[in-house]
């Protein structure tokens, strides 16, 4: 079987479970499989992960699969200086001490980030290994989209990186069908592009029906209320739909850098349909959503996001129940196509108001069934089996066709 090696910054116990569903499931199927990451810190203070040191090499076996940890400068800093060299300080390590100590891969599988490139074109160049590249973020849109980094100079300098990045991998998977768009348009072959959603934790059951319903119709977001949420919207639609006596609430869980500002607004309009809850525990959260009658998806306006699929919208669908989604582009299509919900315009509260006014007219029956064909859909198309099996074709195919390496 060949031996897969997955590179990426971030890996259990840090962040992203997907790359250890991953791991796990290559190693059960007699794949040879090494991760070759950074030492895990926290995404919210930047603290390295207790039992872990900033070391020059440390090795750990986790379910069977060998993981190298590699060190990297730490920056949780918003400035675009501080993440790049966050970003920069691996990927020089990963091109550096990481190249050794390893079994010689077939296929490199790459998470996300342009910094890994060196990388994995020194395996490719002195192991023969392929370049898998999975596409997350478009860069630099991601950087540049942000505001963390404002020069035109640099801003055109990582876009020539960027493409000639995505160019030089052997194959790419992308979350959408509007990444494999965009990417096909700066020049990489559609045919070494797959379109693999990101699946979610499958590792708890999907929910069951509430034992105890709201009283009131109750639409819930769960999840970051950061600067691109627009979370602003649903308190603009709470104000909407009390002035109007619509017995309908917004229940907002979660946190993040925006959530004192938010409180401050919505208690200056004092809306009795409308409440901020803390972050709470997995299962606490599971409650929340089962008890819920429609979860609430919601991004900015921006042409980042028309091909962004946010991760929550894989857990709403799991969760089989309705969802109202304010997010132009291919999650709003995505919606529409699994018949799961319906769609409003993004930042704008009475679009929004609008959506939460018909899906309370809807009966409980017809609210049920839009939530058990998200589910469905789900499990057609987004279940972590369906996104392996996709995978491992593409690496069969892969090893396959040999030769050849891209511009």
């Amino acid at each position: 079987m060949p031996n897969i090696l997955i590179l990426s910054q971030w890996y259990f116990p840090d962040t992203w479970m997907q790359l250890r569903d991953l791991a796990r499931r290559l190693a059960a199927d007699g794949y040879g499989v090494e991760v070759l990451s950074a030492v895990p810190y926290s995404l919210v203070d930047g603290k390295i992960v207790p039992g872990y040191r900033l070391r020059f090499r440390q090795t750990e076996t986790l379910d069977g699969v060998k993981v190298v940890r590699l060190p990297l400068f730490i920056s949780q800093s918003r400035s675009g200086c501080g993440r790049v060299c966050c970003y920069t300080s691996f990927g020089l390590s990963a091109a550096t001490i990481g190249q050794f100590g390893l079994k010689r891969p077939d296929i490199v599988f790459v998470y996300n980030l342009p910094t890994l490139g060196w990388a994995a074109r020194l395996f490719r160049l002195f192991r023969g290994a392929k370049f898998v590249l999975m596409v997350q973020d478009l860069w630099p849109e991601s950087v540049t989209g942000s505001g963390m980094l404002n020069s035109r100079i640099l801003g055109w300098f990582l876009d020539r990186w960027c493409r000639r990045f995505y160019r030089s991998a052997d194959a790419l998977t992308g979350l959408s069908a509007g990444f494999k768009e965009t990417l096909t348009a700066r020049g990489v072959d559609p045919d070494r592009i797959e379109v693999v959603y990101n699946w979610t934790d499958e590792s708890e059951p999907p929910l069951s029906a509430a034992i105890e319903p709201n009283p009131r119709f109750t639409a819930v977001y769960a999840g970051n209320m950061g600067v691109y949420q627009g979370i602003d919207t649903f308190i603009g639609a709470a104000e909407i739909l009390a002035r109007r006596n619509v017995p309908a609430n917004f229940r907002l869980i979660g946190g993040g850098v925006e959530l004192d500002r938010l409180k401050g607004l919505a208690a200056a309009k004092n809306l009795p349909n409308l409440s901020f809850v803390p972050w709470m525990t997995s299962d606490r959260i599971g409650a929340e959503l089962a008890r819920a009658d429609a979860l609430l998806l919601h991004l900015k306006k921006m042409d980042l996001f028309k091909i962004t699929i946010p991760g929550k919208t894989q857990t709403y669908l799991r969760a089989g129940k309705p969802i109202l989604c304010g997010i132009e582009g291919d999650a709003a299509r995505l919606i529409e196509t699994a018949r799961a919900g319906l769609t409003f315009e993004s930042e704008n509260p009475e679009s929004l108001a609008g959506a939460v006014q018909r899906m309370a007219d809807f009966s409980k029956e017809e609210r049920t069934e839009m939530g058990l064909s998200g589910r469905r859909f789900y499990e057609r198309e987004m279940s972590f089996e369906i996104g392996y099996q996709r995978i491992v074709r593409l690496f069969s195919r892969l090893l396959a066709r040999g030769g050849g390496k891209p511009s």
